[in-house]
């Protein structure tokens, strides 16, 4: 039976750690390491997972990064240096597995050879206010095997995936987790995979993790205006890879467009868009404050009308994309979701808006 290393970074995670390690325990695929990298802890998460080895039935080792080379993506890369398995698990020092969710994904990667990389479905978990209420989160549609699906919707949780080795040992070489990066660093990671061609399975069924939500401290604490060079870097470290020669036949012109605006801020106030019927499936919108304006059909109008009515604080324009998407395409009109390819396409269409002058960039 082929070992699967569970590599786990930890920063500060001593309140929700043992839940983690003890999710590791409760796998049901028995061959199993554990590669516990405490990256410069001040509180008890170190002491958490010295004692949870004591008396660890699976193997167990335990680093610390250097400290000149610190961060998520440092802590990565040496549990990746460490680990020897067959099969990769990331996963973050607060969030967990569901009991079957490696055995499932092993199996699903025994059974087909061409797929390199196994999905599943995460759950959210609230502990904010109190005992956990849990949210599935929805399983996006479109091509998992399209790098605009990464580039789009920042793909899915970090310990949703099971990878291959020699996945990871590529990955390595291209220095995917970038050291320094502070933001967004899983999506460049995967982003990378899906560009060098490896194949992703779709949602295995039945497996499950959950992301754990248990404080405000969670977020980024880096303003929108201090993610801006932390997404140029990762726009320039994928443009730089997408025109290797080896690369290059795999990047459609979507995905190259996805590239250029993808990464871009745009902030949009409330009731800026006024809308006008010029023909039939025609309607002007026209932006109320520098009457630029723009004729589009009635399904981008849609978009317009939810800008228009909510407005948006500053956001990336994937992230834009992501939240069109969601209220739009998926909530609240679901019976027009057909009309929609994937979020892709909604961004294509927030882009021609801002180049027509109906919002601006940051």
């Amino acid at each position: 039976m082929k070992l699967v290393s569970v590599i786990i970074p930890c920063f500060n995670a001593a309140p929700r750690l043992p839940a983690t390690l003890n999710s590791i325990l409760s796998q049901s695929y028995p061959n199993i390491e554990i590669i516990f990298v405490n990256d410069n802890s001040t509180d008890d998460s170190l002491k958490i997972a010295t004692e949870f080895a004591k008396d660890c039935p699976r193997p167990i080792k335990i680093a610390n990064t250097k400290p000149d080379a610190r961060g998520v993506c440092c802590a990565r890369a040496l549990g990746v240096e460490l680990s020897s398995g067959e099969f990769v698990q990331y996963l973050d020092a607060d969030d967990e597995l569901a009991p079957d969710k490696i055995a499932l994904q092993v199996a699903a990667l025994e059974a087909d050879a061409t797929i390199d990389i196994a999905t599943c479905k995460t759950i959210l978990r609230d502990y904010l206010d109190g005992p956990a209420i849990e949210y599935p989160l929805p399983i996006i549609e479109g091509d998992i095997n399209s790098i605009g699906w990464f580039l789009a919707k920042n793909g899915t949780s970090i310990h949703s995936y099971l990878l291959r080795r020699r996945v990871v040992d590529c990955l390595r070489k291209e220095q995917a987790w970038f050291p320094g990066c502070k933001y967004s660093e899983d999506r460049e990671y995967f982003t990378i995979a899906a560009m060098l061609g490896f194949k992703f399975s779709d949602f295995v069924p039945d497996a499950v993790v959950y992301y754990n939500f248990w404080s405000d401290k969670q977020a980024t604490t880096l303003s929108k205006q201090k993610q801006i060079p932390e997404y140029q870097a990762i726009e320039k470290r994928l443009a730089a890879i997408a025109n290797r020669p080896d690369v290059r036949n795999r990047i459609s012109l979507e995905d190259r467009k996805l590239f250029k605006i993808g990464f871009d801020l745009f902030e949009i106030w409330p009731l800026t868009i006024e809308q006008e019927t010029v023909g039939e499936d025609a309607i002007k919108l026209t932006n109320a404050i520098t009457s630029d304006s723009l004729v589009v059909n009635a399904r981008e109008a849609e978009i317009a009308a939810f800008l228009a009515e909510h407005g948006v604080k500053p956001c990336w324009l994937f992230q834009l994309g992501n939240l069109v998407w969601k209220h739009i395409c998926i909530q609240k009109w679901r019976y027009r979701r057909r009309k929609w390819r994937d979020q892709t396409e909604v961004i294509l269409v927030l882009d021609k808006f801002y180049k027509a002058g109906l919002f601006s960039n940051l």
